[in-house]
């Protein structure tokens, strides 16, 4: 598993369910119903993995990334660190900071572009401050 041998957790013992789903309900979970470019999101509840349909896991490398991010939270969650839902802002950053170095990190090592993913890691520093 990528997301473990990038990471500092350790491989779990039963990996999530990881499930396509339709973009349009990656809209309403993530978006509210509003049009967005959600393409993937792990759900603690069901300790499960949901990703955009149209993303081809197979033959690339970005599309794989996500899955990659998502199981890192998943990961997270394994080592109980998301065990306050809410969740306060810096602390649900500092996860999510951790979920992009990883990501970063396994796009690196296929020689692939990160700028997307640099220009995320940049956007987080300000989010507690404008909704805090």
């Amino acid at each position: 598993m990528w997301a473990a041998s990038l990471s500092h957790y350790p491989e779990p013992e039963t990996p999530p369910n990881v499930l396509a789903v339709p973009h349009e309900q990656l809209e309403e979970i993530l978006c509210g119903g509003q049009r967005c470019h959600a393409v993937a999101y792990y759900d603690h509840e069901s300790a499960s993995i949901f990703f955009d349909e149209s993303l081809n896991l197979n033959d690339s490398i970005t599309a794989k990334s996500f899955v990659v991010h998502e199981m890192v939270h998943y990961l997270q969650h394994q080592a109980g660190k998301m065990t306050e839902m809410p969740m306060p802002c810096k602390e649900r950053i500092a996860l999510e900071r951790e979920a992009y170095i990883t990501q970063q990190k396994y796009l690196r090592q296929h020689h692939t572009l990160t700028y997307q993913v640099q220009t995320a890691l940049r956007l987080l520093g300000n989010i507690c401050k404008t909704n805090e």
